[in-house]
């Protein structure tokens, strides 16, 4: 599915640049999920890369927008994120209904992003603050027309190459280069790097960086900051569970009922697995076909080659 503002010639319609992660999962993907049960009459397993398998898990959870008194004044984000126990229900095929989903295959799915300290200062907030939708295929088209610049760009694996060997001689004492480990260039098949650079980027709303942001420098996951009428707001406050009104993705997993099957890479940058273990698989409510499996060798952003006999799922993490 395309998200608003993404896609490949058939790009969908941008919106708001006020678009958030919240967004994505309860309108979005609602709207999908909806789309595919209207024309085909069944139930979808759903789930995604990264962000597809954050907005699993959130759609999951009965989240809806919830209208406030801030919206009488026409103010952006006026809306909140609440929980419906009937959606619960719905969802999670406890009963069916048009949104119900019977299970979810995650790769790496999005939560608490490892972050270094230099993401939480005041210049970075002061820039994700402006919403903004910036179009990447539409840059990466511009440049694909000159030979000299696409060439510079497919030049990328060598910027990994380094990045992994800087990690290897360095990792254990900089938390920027752990960081920068969200690609390893021993999986990237050769005739799959044009692709890679043409077409892994599409576009990003800045508020859903912002939202990451929150979530990595406050070790938590929860609606936009500026939901419920906070426009006031440049950086996020300091996490209060049940006292602030912000409602918490992290600590609503036992509503997801459904089946996880979830892929998790080796290294840690962008998505930790020990964080997703915890918090997402052994979190949600148990079921009898949950299994998740951490890849050897891999990255966040990988096109691992199959052919590879030294690339294995570490099965004593599998569970069920």
């Amino acid at each position: 599915m395309n998200y608003r503002g993404t896609g490949i010639e058939m790009k969908s319609q941008i919106g708001s640049a006020k678009t958030s992660l919240d967004t994505w999962a309860l309108y979005d993907t609602r709207a999908a999920i909806r789309k595919v049960y209207e024309v085909t009459g069944k139930h979808p397993v759903i789930g995604g890369h990264s962000t597809g398998g954050l907005v699993s898990y959130v759609y999951l959870q009965g989240a809806k927008f919830k209208w406030t008194y801030h919206c009488l004044l026409g103010e952006p984000w006026c809306r909140k994120v609440v929980s419906d126990d009937d959606l619960v229900r719905e969802r999670n095929g406890e009963i069916e209904g048009p949104e119900t989903v019977v299970g979810v295959i995650a790769l790496d799915p999005a939560m608490i992003p490892p972050l270094p300290e230099i993401t939480d200062i005041k210049l970075v907030w002061l820039l994700l603050d402006k919403p903004l939708y910036i179009d990447i295929r539409g840059a990466i088209e511009e440049i694909a027309k000159s030979d000299i610049l696409w060439y510079a760009t497919m030049l990328m694996d060598g910027v990994f190459d380094l990045v992994f060997k800087m990690n290897e001689e360095y990792g254990e004492y900089s938390e920027i280069i752990r960081d920068l480990t969200f690609t390893n260039p021993n999986d990237l098949n050769p005739a799959l790097e044009d692709f890679l650079a043409r077409y892994i980027a599409d576009s990003l709303y800045t508020p859903t960086l912002a939202q990451y942001n929150d979530f990595g420098t406050h070790k938590t996951a929860r609606e936009y900051f500026e939901n419920g009428g906070r426009q006031y707001l440049v950086e996020p406050p300091t996490p209060k569970p049940g006292e602030d009104g912000y409602y918490y993705y992290i600590h609503n997993m036992d509503k997801v009922k459904v089946p996880f099957i979830t892929l998790l890479s080796e290294y840690d940058s962008l998505v930790a697995a020990d964080q997703i273990i915890r918090d997402l698989m052994e979190a949600k409510t148990p079921h009898q076909y949950d299994e998740y499996y951490i890849i050897e060798g891999t990255a966040h952003v990988d096109c691992v080659r199959t052919e590879s006999s030294d690339r294995s799922f570490s099965e004593d993490r599998r569970v069920a």
